[in-house]
């Protein structure tokens, strides 16, 4: 019996450690800095989570030059759309934090009640502007995301209506899954059991 008893212990245990951790999947944390939504942390694009921020500026003083593709986060068309829906859909919300899809006054760097646009670049036009995906958000509608056009002359700090949203890689916090507990914590309690037997066996005992 003391054996089978071991043998359970270590097999629970062993299994427990084994186990890797996972990746917290926490939803989007959205980060408001008196009053205005300045970005969001853990924004999932097509299964990996960003950290968002709204900054003011030129495209090259925002993006390292933006004069290569090197420069960006994004370089397709498919995963430039799905950035700025998740935009959209995970970020530019109404909460008990704020009005943020209602009011698009309340993201940082735009100041026009009625709409803001928010752009990212992925790539160059034949003319040499450079392609964006967007999201403009229009006050009492769900807004719109796609596509849009960046001149590197213009200076987002200047109009009222329009920022650029730089995405950087989140990061995530390792923690055990709750079976990997589960397990570890079995193997604990096969291991007191077999203790436990062993000094009722004992005649020191």
């Amino acid at each position: 019996m003391k054996l089978v008893l071991w043998a359970l212990a270590l097999l629970f245990g062993a299994s427990a450690l084994s186990l890797t951790a996972a990746p917290v999947q926490a939803g989007p944390i959205l980060l408001v800095d008196g009053g205005k939504l300045i970005g969001a942390n853990n924004v999932d694009v097509l299964g990996t989570l960003y950290d968002v921020r709204f900054v003011d500026g030129t495209c090259a003083s925002v993006f390292s030059g933006c004069d290569s593709l090197s420069d960006f986060l994004f370089n397709d068309f498919d995963s430039a759309v799905a950035a700025a829906a998740a935009l959209k859909n995970q970020v530019l919300l109404d909460s008990s934090e704020g009005d943020f899809d209602s009011l698009p006054a309340l993201t940082a760097g735009c100041s026009f009640p009625a709409n803001c646009t928010m752009e990212f670049p992925y790539g160059f036009w034949p003319d040499g502007n450079v392609k964006t995906g967007s999201f403009t958000n229009v006050a009492g509608t769900g807004g719109s995301h796609g596509i849009g056009t960046l001149r590197l002359s213009e200076d987002t700090a200047v109009i009222g209506n329009q920022v650029l949203v730089r995405f950087s890689l989140a990061d995530t916090v390792e923690v055990p899954e709750p079976a990997t507990l589960g397990l570890f914590g079995a193997g604990l309690l096969g291991l007191a059991a077999v203790g436990r037997r062993r000094r009722r066996a004992s005649p020191n005992a």
